[in-house]
């Protein structure tokens, strides 16, 4: 329930006989000016006035009377009045306001109440910043109370006003839509900036204020979500599942430092099917192109050192076939060193196994490389639904405008 305050132009008119007189007798003075406290007057009153100043108002405007009993009784007022609001629709709304004029203590059969016009007389409205006067109808009820035996009847004057939402759409709308848009560009960053979250979240408290803005103006009700409230609750979830998707992307992209595998399943349905929709399918060629293509590693398994030994004699002698190799020095070798490339001894002969600490880096490298794409799929993935998610709000918010603008 809200409080509708309003400058009102009143106008009564009633019919007393003890008030009438002959003008040929009293100069042919047909209408006179009295203080309105010197006669009687009706106690008709607003039903619905909130406020203070609920009943007549005050007594220093003149009230015209003419020879044949008719009075007319003309004061201004502000009138605040309660109004039931229809928050449904908020901005974009239209509400319907009453004023229920009636005697407070006289019943029908003693004082009738009827509206001289058939629509109430906005020729002196002064236009509102917030609101539209789109009409003022008038209605009479006759109405029957339990205190009473006999109906009371009244005038029921409804405004029918429509709010003006180019400051809400300029204001909150239009900043809090593009605000929500800028979580798109999440999905652009590359996960190695750590910058991710921490946007979506600046994201999150932005949207907050401007919810907090919107809760202090918007009209206090249980009864229904208004439409500025529902976009904002769309606006908040579609950011906190941003967020979540970039956590679970994040999640994934450094899973292969700590050694898992990406599963046989995920490969298939990530990998090789929505990647390739995805317009991934260069990426993954190459990915397996290198896997394809063995690495060459430089080993010591070509390389045999055989050595000269000198005797008294002068012979030479060479180690046998048999011999371990000795160590490379490529700085400071000496000349009774000699480099023999074409003996191919075992690994054995080397002190270590065939497999060397490489291929396990190169594999380490692959299982990184496999979950970095996986989360790059992933990525797009969920750039592709929030834009659809985004359209579909922004289509939201602009039939409303359309139909607000039309209307």
């Amino acid at each position: 329930m809200q409080v509708l305050h309003t400058e009102t132009w009143v106008r009564l008119n009633w019919n007393d006989p003890q008030l009438t007189w002959d003008p040929a007798k009293f100069g042919n003075v047909s209408k006179i000016y009295v203080p309105s406290g010197a006669v009687w007057k009706p106690d008709i009153i607003i039903y619905n006035e909130v406020g203070l100043e609920i009943g007549r108002p005050s007594t220093d405007f003149l009230i015209s009377i003419t020879s044949d009993g008719e009075i007319q009784w003309l004061y201004p007022r502000t009138v605040e009045t309660s109004c039931k609001m229809d928050a449904g629709k908020y901005p974009f709304d239209v509400q319907r306001c009453n004023f229920i004029f009636g005697s407070w203590s006289l019943p029908g059969n003693m004082l009738d109440v009827v509206s001289k016009n058939e629509k109430g007389d906005d020729q002196h409205y002064v236009d509102n910043g917030e609101w539209i006067l789109l009409n003022i109808t008038v209605e009479r009820h006759v109405l029957k109370y339990k205190c009473c035996p006999h109906p009371f009847p009244d005038v029921t004057f409804t405004l029918l006003l429509k709010r003006r939402s180019l400051y809400y759409i300029f204001n909150l709308i239009g900043p809090c839509l593009l605000i929500t848009l800028l979580h798109l560009t999440s999905f652009l960053l590359p996960s190695e900036s750590g910058e991710k979250i921490s946007l979506n979240v600046t994201i999150l408290l932005g949207l907050t204020v401007f919810l907090l803005l919107v809760a202090e103006i918007m009209p206090p009700q249980s009864e229904v979500i208004p439409v500025i409230g529902r976009f904002f609750a769309i606006c908040i979830v579609i950011v906190s599942l941003s967020t979540v998707t970039s956590v679970f992307v994040l999640h994934l992209h450094f899973r292969g430092s700590r050694g898992f595998p990406v599963p046989r399943r995920m490969r298939v349905l990530v990998i090789g099917k929505l990647g390739r929709a995805l317009l991934y399918g260069n990426l993954i060629e190459k990915k397996e192109e290198r896997k394809r293509t063995p690495g060459e590693n430089v080993t010591l398994n070509s390389l045999k050192i055989t050595r000269k030994e000198s005797y008294s004699n002068g012979g030479e002698l060479s180690p046998p076939p048999d011999s371990p190799g000795h160590a490379i020095s490529t700085l400071g070798c000496h000349d009774d060193y000699v480099l023999n490339t074409d003996a191919k001894p075992p690994m054995e002969d080397l002190g270590f196994p065939h497999r060397h600490v490489e291929d396990k880096s190169e594999a380490e490298k692959i299982i990184i490389r496999d979950w970095i794409l996986v989360s790059l799929i992933l990525d797009r993935l969920s750039f592709v639904f929030f834009c659809l998610a985004d359209i579909v709000l922004v289509a939201y918010v602009c039939v409303h405008i359309y139909m607000e603008t039309t209307s």
